[in-house]
């Protein structure tokens, strides 16, 4: 029982401190939705491939390039050194260029350019990523850095298990594309909201 109370506090802390904060209570608001509308469809790419008529062996050939595309990007990333306003740039147009290409991905008849997409999705995508999350780990306040953590990750981890299912569902009543690509869609709200907010861009600016 202690334990659970020391846990509701401090994650009681946790979302106070977010909401005190101009960036986190943009930032971590915005991560939570597009979370929740954009990882269902990586959940099921498998039944996506099989309902475009692809094999369980181009399944394989996708995700092996999805997966090199972004360890080509974290390897760039890694070796480049990036100016605070270059780093700004490729964050947002990382992040809002990788919905476009997730949805050509899903809109592609063919394997090859549903790969091209797929790859140019996962480096942009990955790209974002890698800027923003560094970014925001300075953003976090050290005394709650571990709560905070704690409440990202509990929250990514259930939206993603709920996207998947509500995902999922719908797959049952329409084409599995049509409902990623209008999911992605409206993940292009909150999207840009996050990648060209003026507190946004003046951190990534500071950092």
């Amino acid at each position: 029982v202690f334990q659970k109370v020391i846990s509701a506090l401090e994650l009681k802390n946790a979302v106070k401190t977010i909401f005190a904060d101009r960036c986190l209570k943009i930032f971590i608001p915005s991560v939570l939705i597009i979370n929740l509308l954009g990882t269902g469809p990586l959940s099921l790419i498998l039944p996506f491939c099989l309902e475009k008529g692809f094999s369980v062996d181009m399944y394989g050939y996708l995700m092996s390039i999805w997966t090199a595309a972004s360890l080509v990007c974290v390897i760039v990333l890694g070796i480049v050194k990036l100016t605070p306003k270059l780093r700004f740039w490729i964050m947002s147009v990382g992040f809002t260029g990788s919905v476009l290409f997730f949805i050509l991905a899903y809109l592609s008849k063919t394997f090859v350019p549903l790969c091209i997409f797929a790859a140019l999705a996962s480096i942009a995508n990955c790209a974002g990523n890698s800027i923003f999350s560094a970014s925001m780990m300075l953003a976090l306040p050290e005394e709650n850095r571990g709560a905070i953590l704690g409440f990202v990750q509990s929250s990514t981890v259930c939206g993603s298990a709920l996207s998947a299912v509500f995902y999922g569902i719908l797959g049952e009543f329409f084409p599995l594309y049509i409902v990623f690509v209008a999911g992605n869609a409206i993940s292009i709200i909150p999207m840009v909201y996050l990648c060209f907010h003026r507190n946004v861009k003046e951190f990534i600016l500071k950092h």
